[in-house]
């Protein structure tokens, strides 16, 4: 699948492959692309190949590293057909990776964080949560990102939360 989801996203303007393996500014940006890529891909419909835990940039697969390491240095050339099994929502995923890096890596953490901990049930609590493992962040960006993906297709990962009344409705 990773072969196909590359060049996805090199044809889509959201990460040079090429890249991978620069140990600079644009591999890192490369590698956190992708990674974020593929954690809202996979919550859109791709298959959820790719486990993640929470590390310092947000949510980080591993064993999505090897692969795309595998991939740039030609280790694996084409893996599941050609792009046959990119069945998820491409849309949605390219408005989501519209975002800044920032954004990504707040968003993509909070996503993280309500799938962890489910007994997590309104905003504010999810917030400070986020803000305790994201401590370079101002609580006021987290929660700003969080009420950003309510207008998203990720917002259905919240529906356990018990959003306040909107004062002035």
């Amino acid at each position: 699948m990773i072969v196909p989801f590359l060049e996805w996203m090199e044809k889509e303007g959201l990460a040079d492959p090429s890249n991978i393996t620069k140990d600079d500014n644009d591999g890192f940006n490369t590698r956190f692309r992708i990674q974020k890529c593929v954690f809202v891909a996979q919550h859109l419909g791709l298959d959820r190949t790719y486990r993640y835990n929470l590390y310092l940039h947000g949510p980080y697969s591993p064993s999505l590293s090897q692969d795309y390491y595998k991939a740039a240095n030609g280790e694996i050339v084409n893996d599941n057909g050609g792009g046959a099994d990119l069945d998820f929502d491409q849309e949605a995923v390219l408005k989501i990776m519209g975002n800044g890096d920032d954004w990504l890596e707040l968003a993509t953490t909070l996503v993280d964080l309500i799938e962890e901990d489910r007994s997590i049930t309104n905003p504010a609590s999810l917030v400070k949560c986020a803000a305790v493992v994201k401590y370079l962040y101002p609580e006021e960006d987290i929660e700003a990102v969080l009420q950003d993906l309510r207008a998203t297709p990720l917002a259905g990962i919240f529906g356990s939360m018990v959003w306040p009344t909107d004062p002035g409705s």
